[in-house]
């Protein structure tokens, strides 16, 4: 069940694709395990976000870019990126906005007001562009 919901994170739902680069914030959990394994194995360049007693383990996992967010800001450290694939949530979730991104984020926590306030922004500004929603099979205003 794990590596499914890592499988569908990048790939059905996030839409990667080989040489872009994602992000995996919480890398050495679950989920993010499996995600950087499946990214790496998929041709994706991966940054993994991971505390300092995990570096070690994500850069075994072939994670190419290994970022300490007890270090410093992750948000001021890292490129930009194709997709953002968030595990943690929370503050975490919110912060990584910041980071350049050309896609929706991916996640399996419930979002915050501040992602849901955030994402509806994006449909209408979407929609007045006449532009169709990426991952969305109806609008309801």
């Amino acid at each position: 069940m794990i590596a499914v919901t890592a499988w569908q994170m990048l790939f059905e739902y996030g839409n990667a694709k080989p040489n872009q680069t994602v992000m995996i914030l919480g890398a050495a959990g679950n989920v993010g395990a499996y995600a950087v394994q499946l990214a790496v194995n998929a041709g994706l360049q991966v940054i993994g976000v991971v505390g300092s007693k995990d570096i070690e383990y994500v850069k075994a996992l072939g994670s190419q870019t290994v970022v300490n967010y007890r270090a410093g800001k992750f948000e001021n450290a890292v490129r930009p990126v194709d997709l953002v694939l968030d595990t943690v949530g929370g503050e975490t979730r919110e912060r990584s906005y910041s980071v350049e991104s050309n896609c929706l984020f991916g996640t399996y926590r419930a979002p915050t007001k501040y992602e849901l306030v955030i994402n509806l922004k994006t449909a209408k500004a979407l929609i007045r562009a006449a532009t169709p929603l990426p991952l969305a099979d109806e609008v309801i205003e």
